[in-house]
């Protein structure tokens, strides 16, 4: 039986907590921004003929009030 590979992730944010509503807004810009550029670059990468060797994930951000 085959091993199946974790899936390739962006670098895991650390939750934070915020009092203010811009400084938490701009935390889940960075998040968002992160797994895309996460995203992107693996595609950039598949179009040129370098296939991952596993899935390749990426998450929403998470927030909570």
């Amino acid at each position: 039986m085959a091993c199946i590979p974790p899936p390739i992730t962006a670098p895991f944010a650390q939750p934070t907590l915020h009092s203010d509503p811009a400084a938490a807004l701009a935390q889940v810009q960075r998040i968002y921004q992160q797994q895309i550029d996460h995203l992107r670059s693996a595609m950039q990468r598949f179009v040129t003929g370098d296939a991952p060797a596993a899935h390749v994930r990426a998450c929403y951000p998470y927030v909570r009030m």
